[in-house]
């Protein structure tokens, strides 16, 4: 049977323990549902992104989906494009972002929550605001044998 990997590779090294800057890509912002934090119709919206960012003749730039926790109910999937297009309302992210990469189930995320922010601490800096970043979909999670989570805070 034949591999159905379907997101990029992901290479590690260049997310984790990292100072990154995001303003040289082009994002736009969809909003997905959430039940306690947890997206109901994260793939649904992003396969109907990736329809609209392909009719504007743009593309998604290796797979990069940032997600923005609003509240429990509510939450922003940046997904990262190879160009700025009115069309579809781009933005950049201005600054600089630590990231870390952490691999386990999602229900570790408190733990590397508190890894991270000693991560900040040890770095000196003062977080400002979190993304998180899942560079592999269930699917492919299951068929690499990773299930990374990338956090990454906006700092100062």
């Amino acid at each position: 049977m034949g591999s159905q990997t379907c997101c990029p590779p992901f290479n590690v090294e260049a997310w984790d323990d990292r100072i990154l800057r995001f303003d040289h890509l082009h994002f736009i912002r969809r909003s997905v549902v959430c039940l306690w934090y947890i997206p109901l119709n994260f793939a649904p919206v992003v396969r109907r992104a990736k329809r609209t960012i392909e009719a504007q003749t743009a593309e998604i730039v290796d797979g990069i989906v940032l997600s923005d926790h609003r509240s429990l109910w509510r939450m922003d999937a940046l997904i990262a494009i190879d160009r700025a297009c009115e069309e579809l309302g781009t933005f950049t992210l201005e600054g600089e972002y630590l990231s870390a990469v952490y691999e386990g189930p999602h229900g570790k995320t408190a733990e590397f929550a508190k890894d991270f922010t000693s991560l900040a601490q040890r770095r000196g800096v003062t977080i400002k605001r979190y993304l998180m970043y899942y560079p592999l979909c269930p699917r492919c999670a299951k068929e690499q044998g990773k299930n990374y989570s990338v956090m990454i805070a906006q700092i100062e």
